[in-house]
């Protein structure tokens, strides 16, 4: 029998809730358009919803705001949660590039549900 350590269980927990955040539309499915690493600003993390702090590595990302909107949307996440993000990001989007490339559309922006992988 096989036991899961402290840091895959992390990694299980984060990455589900990438899936759902992203599913939900509170996290996008798009690339950021811009990415920036350094030392944590105490903001609160996108994916895991706690405290940056100043001796961890934060992540902050910008993406194009929802709907279309022209203005950028900052998030800003632990470093080792970016990873798990952007982990479950690439595997979400594979299969969806097929159905947006025969749709001709584009995919969701942050604030939109991801209805695409639902409905393929």
């Amino acid at each position: 029998m096989t036991s899961i350590t402290r840091t895959e269980q992390r990694t299980i927990q984060l990455r589900k809730q990438a899936r759902d955040l992203i599913a939900h539309g509170r996290l996008p499915i798009t690339r950021p358009k811009d990415t920036w690493g350094g030392r944590g600003s105490g903001a609160r993390c996108a994916l895991c919803g706690m405290k940056i702090d100043f001796s961890e590595a934060e992540i902050e990302a910008e993406f194009a705001g929802a709907h279309g909107a022209s203005r950028l949307e900052k998030l800003h996440f632990h470093g080792y949660c970016f990873v798990e993000f952007e982990f479950e990001r690439d595997r979400l989007r594979a299969p969806s590039r097929l159905a947006r490339n025969r749709a001709g559309g584009e995919l969701p922006a942050i604030g939109d549900p991801l209805t695409s992988a639902k409905s393929t």
